[in-house]
């Protein structure tokens, strides 16, 4: 396996205007990081400006650093590997009647702003893709460094980014940490609303009005939101960066002064974590941003949440798995549902033909082999985890991110009942057989679609345990563990009871396939069976 430095490669994660992330292993630390490889000037020794100061700071909200150093001529940015997904996934699940939630995230956005403000540094380029909602629940900002539009406009992935930049930006001004307010302000309208405060046909038509226009009052589009609420937005949002609030959680507790909680509701809310984070402790932090489509939602800063799936890449060709790959896996978009704060990350297959089980007649652990025709759909990144389950099913996002075993087929019901009583336009269910297997085939014709090192926990890697989700390399739809690790659930069933598709951390290696099945009762618990999520819309 390709090293860099004492890192040893694991799978590309994305790349843009010419930098490259790569998933790696720390053997020092025994981790999984994430290793950023950015273009170094010619003659310059030090690496960005930025990345000379990010490893002397840390904050809880902010996604660490933990190393970095020279690679030819490529400085290496080191960085803690952060799962969940990214705050466009909260804003295409149309969170905006949660108010404590929404004032959550943005208080702890804030708090991380804050820090690395009083250190000197301006992010210049925050957006829904750059704050990430962790699996623990926590808010964690990546993406500083950027400095004045002309510098950064034509390396950012997302082509709206602009509708985030303040007037100053947009004009090639000096920047402070105000303008960082002016899009945590956007953020927070989007998030309340569910809209943009600009949007044009154009580039230079929608600049022209973020620089003279007054967006519509948020209120217009959410009665939850109290004048004193639209007061605080218009405020943040306002076209003299002097008027705006001295720091931005002065811009979330305005917002924050009116709105009411249920009892019940603000009680759960303390003891996940506090509203808004003390800004009296500080903490100098700063960040490399994360860049490209990638596979980790922590690596998300682009992607259009709300593409349609017929615009999804086709896969049409395989890849083994025992090397990083070249490009980011295709079809695998990230979407996302968040219970309690917890996301639970989809991905959006595209549909296609493929055959599916093995030649010869249809027996127990092998499906007979048919040609069939699979529409696109929205599969769960990884299995469910504890702290998902536990979200769902408790309305207390508690747990870790090991996947839920010991959960009976009949249980997975109760689950998937109270996902569906959410009525988010969504229908959630188990996938049927032919369903789980296209994704976990991600047109790949072998039965075994790569290393069964790389893409698998099984008896000779895993140490006799399940392991925390995403550890091995996704297959090329973006899905992790679709092979090994635990066994899941499907909706169909046999005389003999419901059908489990997969291999598990007691399989050896050998045994491990796309097409393996094994039939059990709906009423069983073991500790290698747990369950992913296949959802449609209504």
């Amino acid at each position: 396996m390709e090293s860099l430095g004492r890192y040893e490669l694991r799978g590309e994660l994305g790349r843009g205007h010419g930098s490259v992330v790569y998933r790696a292993w720390d053997p020092a630390q025994e981790r999984e990081v994430a290793i950023k490889m950015v273009p170094c000037a010619a003659g310059e020794d030090n690496g960005p400006r930025e990345a000379r100061k990010e490893t002397e700071f840390w904050h809880p909200n902010l996604v660490p650093v933990v190393d970095r150093f020279r690679s030819r001529d490529r400085e290496c940015i080191v960085m803690e590997l952060v799962r969940g997904a990214t705050l466009e996934a909260m804003i295409a699940a149309g969170e905006t009647q949660n108010l404590p939630m929404i004032l959550r995230i943005l208080g702890q956005t804030a708090a991380a702003l804050d820090a690395a403000h009083a250190a000197g540094m301006v992010h210049g380029a925050l957006e829904p893709g750059k704050v990430l909602l962790a699996e623990t629940g926590e808010v964690k900002v990546s993406g500083f460094g950027h400095g004045s539009y002309r510098e950064v406009y034509a390396s950012l992935p997302d082509p709206r980014s602009w509708l985030y930049w303040a007037p100053e930006q947009l004009r090639s001004e000096a920047i402070d940490g105000r303008t960082d307010q002016y899009a945590l302000g956007v953020i927070a309208y989007q998030l309340l609303t569910g809209e943009l405060p600009f949007e044009a046909s154009g580039v230079a038509a929608g600049m022209a009005k973020v620089i003279n226009e007054i967006p519509t009052p948020a209120s217009t589009f959410n009665p939850l939101i109290t004048p004193m609420m639209q007061a605080a937005l218009e405020r943040a949002m306002a076209k003299d960066r002097a008027s705006r609030f001295p720091r931005c959680g002065d811009f979330v507790e305005a917002l924050a002064a009116t709105v009411k909680t249920k009892p019940d509701e603000s009680a759960a809310l303390r003891k996940r974590v506090m509203i808004l984070l003390p800004l009296g402790v500080v903490v100098t932090v700063i960040v490399w941003g994360m860049i490209g489509r990638a596979r980790e939602a922590v690596l998300e800063p682009g992607v259009e949440m709300r593409r349609p799936a017929a615009e999804a890449a086709p896969v049409t060709t395989t890849r083994s798995l025992a090397a990083p790959p070249t490009t980011s896996p295709a079809g695998g978009i990230s979407l996302a549902l968040i219970v309690e704060g917890i996301p639970m990350d989809f991905a959006q297959l595209p549909g296609g033909d493929f055959i599916m089980g093995s030649p010869g007649p249809s027996s127990g652990p092998r499906p007979r082999q048919q040609l069939l025709t699979m529409p696109p759909f929205q599969m769960g990144r990884t299995e469910v985890t504890v702290a998902q389950w536990n979200a769902v099913m408790t309305g207390r996002g508690t747990g870790g991110t090991l996947p839920q075993a010991n959960v009976s087929w009949n249980a997975v019901q109760e689950f998937l009942a109270r996902l569906n009583a959410r009525n988010d336009g969504f229908h959630y269910r188990l996938p049927t057989e032919a369903e789980w297997e296209y994704a976990a085939r991600a047109n790949s014709p072998e039965e075994l679609p790569g290393n069964a090192g790389d893409i698998a926990w099984h008896h000779g890697n895993s140490g006799g345990t399940a392991h925390e989700i995403a550890g091995r390399l996704p297959n090329t739809f973006g899905l992790f563990d679709t092979i090994g690790n635990l066994a899941e659930w499907t909706a169909d069933e046999n005389k003999m009871g419901r059908i489990v598709r997969g291999g598990s951390f007691r399989d050896a290696p050998g045994q491990l396939s796309a097409v393996r099945r094994t039939t059990e009762s709906p009423e069983i618990q073991r500790p290698e069976i747990g369950f992913r999520v296949l959802r449609e819309r209504r």
